[in-house]
């Protein structure tokens, strides 16, 4: 239950193992879409929290680790930026000023999350 409780822990565990992910096809997933914008903020906070209080827990930190880590946690928005939109760049996805300014906005929240978590 707890590696379904963020996306990609099961990957990870698989992968590290050595096992291979297999995707069915015909698999049906009720998958819930934030549409209102505090849907949203609420849910870049709180995933950012989860992903960092899980690593913390995974990796049994100790607090100066964690100290180093909340320290560092304002650069979170500008690696995390970056390889959004060096990899978004890779893909030729466009990138108008809108989905720029949604994806900072998305990184603030992530890094604020993790900060707390």
């Amino acid at each position: 239950g707890q590696l379904l409780e963020r996306e990609g822990l099961l990957h990870e565990r698989l992968r590290g193992g050595g096992y291979y992910l297999y995707l069915e096809p015909r698999a049906r997933v009720r998958h819930v879409n934030p549409s209102t914008l505090s849907d949203s903020v609420r849910l870049r906070f709180h995933a950012g929290r989860l992903h960092a209080a899980t690593r913390v827990e995974r990796g049994a930190w100790s607090v100066p680790r964690r100290a180093v880590y909340a320290v560092g946690s304002p650069l979170l928005p500008l690696v995390r930026g970056a390889r959004i939109a060096r990899d978004l760049l890779r893909r030729r996805v466009g990138f108008s000023p809108r989905i720029a300014a949604a994806l900072v906005v998305g990184v603030l929240l992530d890094a604020a999350g993790q900060l707390v978590g």
